[in-house]
């Protein structure tokens, strides 16, 4: 694996657009694009058409050299005001949610619609004395709106506070560009070690999205840093909102994982991976009185490829088991299904057990590198067994799924 990535060229699927994962290719497997690479464990696949089918030829042997994050002088952001990036309400001023629910739901028990507040809730207790920020620094390229980029980020402050009382770095760094700032950014990925491993830096791949890009990724080096493709024009909603609190979960998960545990593990499977950040992503972009909406709006639009949407609402609850189980491991099946359904497995962990179990989850996993062993430690139970359980509720929820 790359030395100290994390989120490794992932696009986020901020709308409606197809989400690009880290998904390890294999010789002769389906892939998105022609003439896209990707390295994994030392070797380097190309995406070919064989017989009217894009998919992934033999990896090739290739040398990469260790990232310098010296070799180049920190940027300096273009001239202008300093936004200071703020979050309305402040954490320590968040309420519960008014009605009434149980403080926790246990994980054997079958879980209605009210399990995903249970979750925030239990979040929102955790935090309330929360007061510790780290320094956020925040970058933008000489034609990229720095107030704007403020606001694109002003949930990240709340993410940072609320995880300030299990994870506190000194300072974190943020780039934000807007697309026409790709020379910009593109030696800053190689300053902060977003270089080779797969990372695609290349301008195509860049302006893709057109204007409205929807791009980020995080890495842990030396300094916490993750980035974003700014959008000329921003909307408002949980998908766009959840940006920088997800970013800042693989930076935590990064924190907790591989730096306090002896660097030897450095991040969980795709299906807690990404679908913490969702769920932590969705949880410090809502208050308490708007949790419920938002996370009606996100189980509805999924915030994930067609291909992966698709193959939820045709899967089974047998097919859901085996893709909770499958994306605990290689996550070769439906690609990107993870963010959605891993955002409901850590709502389910997090209602069991509160926020300080899924921490010491982090933790325990850091340590060992098994992530069934270290589930059976903190939860008392079989993945399996927990995955039997839940599948017939993703089952469910699979029916607000939107195409």
């Amino acid at each position: 694996m790359k030395r100290g990535v994390v989120g490794l060229s992932i696009f986020l699927s901020l709308s409606l657009m197809p989400a690009y994962t880290a998904t390890p290719p294999k010789a002769g497997s389906l892939c998105s694009k022609q003439g896209i690479t990707k390295t994994y464990k030392g070797k380097i696949y190309k995406c070919k058409k064989i017989k009217g089918k894009l998919v992934w030829s033999k990896g090739k042997l290739v040398r990469q050299a260790a990232p310098v994050i010296s070799a180049m002088p920190t940027p300096t952001p273009a001239p202008s005001p300093t936004p200071t990036l703020t979050t309305s309400p402040n954490p320590t001023q968040l309420k519960i949610p008014l009605a009434s629910l149980p403080h926790s739901w246990p994980l054997e028990k079958s879980a209605d619609e009210n399990l995903v507040l249970i979750a925030d809730a239990s979040v929102r207790k955790y935090i309330e004395d929360a007061t510790k920020l780290p320094n956020i620094n925040l970058l933008t390229g000489p034609k990229t709106d720095r107030i704007a980029a403020a606001n694109y980020l002003r949930f990240l402050e709340k993410a940072a506070i609320g995880w300030g009382k299990d994870w506190l770095p000194d300072q974190v760094d943020v780039a934000m560009a807007q697309v026409d700032d790709y020379e910009w950014i593109k030696p800053l990925w190689k300053q902060y070690g977003l270089d080779g491993g797969g990372f695609d830096n290349s301008e195509s791949t860049w302006r893709g999205n057109g204007a409205d890009c929807n791009q980020g990724s995080a890495i842990y080096e030396k300094v916490p840093f993750f980035w974003g493709c700014l959008p000329k024009n921003q909307t408002t909603g949980i998908g766009l909102d959840k940006f920088g609190p997800h970013e800042y979960m693989h930076l935590v998960q990064h924190g907790i994982i591989y730096y306090e545990n002896g660097r030897n593990y450095r991040n969980f499977p795709y299906l807690l991976s990404e679908g913490s950040a969702d769920f932590y992503g969705v949880t410090y972009a809502s208050t308490a009185e708007n949790a419920r909406e938002n996370w009606e709006t996100y189980w509805a639009q999924g915030y994930i490829g067609s291909s992966a949407k698709a193959a939820l609402k045709s899967a089974d609850v047998a097919e859901i088991e085996s893709l909770l189980l499958d994306s605990m491991k290689s996550g070769e099946k439906a690609s990107g299904h993870w963010y959605w359904t891993g955002a409901y497995v850590t709502a389910r962990l997090v209602a069991a057990k509160g926020h300080e179990s899924f921490v010491a989850f982090m933790k325990t996993y850091g340590k060992s590198g098994d992530v069934f062993k270290s589930f059976d430690e903190i939860y008392g139970m079989k993945y399996e067994k927990f995955v039997r359980i839940i599948a017939p509720e993703i089952k469910k929820l699979t029916s607000k799924l939107r195409e």
